[in-house]
């Protein structure tokens, strides 16, 4: 089975900040994606809200994409 890795911040995690809320499942736009391509790939999640995905901040090493390895399937 081929994976994707989604890698992102809040928008990928799913967060309404207008609402304060997280906007539901089936309108988040990496389960619509994983929906349209169907069962024969799966779709890996990994948002986190406040990360900065071009950042190398030192302070808060979690959120940024220092240490990222991209695997081909």
């Amino acid at each position: 089975m081929k994976k994707i890795l989604i890698y992102g911040d809040s928008n990928t995690w799913g967060d309404n900040f207008i609402e304060g809320r997280r906007i539901d499942d089936d309108k988040q736009w990496p389960n619509i994606i994983q929906k349209i391509l169907g069962k024969s790939i799966k779709i890996i999640t990994e948002g986190l809200p406040g990360r900065l995905a071009g950042s190398y901040e030192k302070d808060k090493t979690y959120k940024n994409r220092k240490g990222l390895f991209c695997f081909n399937f």
